[in-house]
């Protein structure tokens, strides 16, 4: 009798620590990609005129009941202590904000219906689609120059500077390719060379990682598995797109094993034109 009471005393301890565990990691882990979200919105804010930049959302399901913690509200004022726990029901839809891509070891932060902002480990989460809004149109000019020259010289940081006088922004959300010109300390729109693009699907997806300064050109090859016009970035290439259906999912929908694909003149531009340790920023 007294065997089976602390048997079932260190089961219940057990299941308390890793209850424990779950939680701390669900409350404390914070995408890394934050910082660039939040500098985003301050760029636009001091840019009067200009529209938001953002990655892009996906849609996912929660697949078991859990609980996390209140991170921001954006809508719903009541019951919006930041801190506070909430639960969140097998199949409850979110929106992600932020993706983490460290597989099931990462945390992505989510926004419920009710504006709700928490973070949900990956291994919980169901992807299931991208939310692109490259069908609606494009950024303009004046927003791609002020959010690519306020993030990449904003307080001196150089984070997203270039070791030659181009730099690459690939974005996710609108599906654009991007060729920028260094120009008096400042990157200009090259608007000739904007390009529809196709990025990673869902489950196979083109890493939102710009953080990391190794996010540059490498190296080229006219042919890589019949790729054609192969541009190699840390990760993944830029080429031509391959067989056919192009015009379908073109700046729209995501439809690659992780690579970036664009018309065959701008992938022929871009491997006889920009040089290796040109920055690519994909955001």
């Amino acid at each position: 009798m007294k065997h089976r009471v602390w048997k079932h005393v260190a089961v219940v301890a057990m299941t308390l620590a890793l209850t424990f565990a779950e939680f701390a990691g669900v409350a404390s882990a914070k995408p890394a990609d934050e910082v660039w979200k939040n500098r985003a919105v301050t760029i636009q804010a001091k840019n009067p005129g200009t529209q938001l930049v953002r990655t892009v959302y996906w849609t996912a399901k929660v697949k078991r009941g859990l609980k996390g913690r209140v991170v921001r509200n954006t809508k719903n004022t009541r019951d919006a202590k930041i801190g506070k726990k909430v639960k969140i029901k097998s199949g409850t839809k979110v929106t992600i904000i932020q993706r983490d891509y460290h597989e099931k070891k990462g945390v992505s932060q989510c926004m419920l219906k009710n504006g709700r902002e928490i973070y949900i480990k990956n291994k919980y989460l169901k992807m299931i689609k991208p939310l692109c809004t490259g069908k609606s149109g494009d950024y303009s000019v004046a927003t791609k120059e002020a959010y690519v020259n306020g993030t990449a010289n904003d307080a001196g940081t150089g984070k997203i500077s270039s070791q030659t006088p181009y730099l690459i922004w690939i974005s996710l959300d609108k599906q654009r390719v991007n060729v920028f010109t260094r120009s008096n300390g400042r990157w200009v729109l090259n608007t000739d060379k904007v390009w529809k693009t196709s990025t990673g699907k869902v489950d196979s997806p083109t890493f939102d990682q710009s953080f990391k300064s190794i996010f540059r050109v490498q190296k080229r090859d006219k042919s890589v598995l019949g790729l054609k016009w192969y541009t190699f970035v840390y990760g993944y290439g830029i080429h031509k797109f391959p067989g056919s259906g192009m015009n379908k999912v073109i700046g729209i929908k995501p439809v690659s094993h992780s690579c970036i694909r664009i018309p065959e003149a701008g992938a022929i531009w871009i491997f006889n034109n920009i040089p290796d340790k040109t920055r690519v920023w994909v955001w």
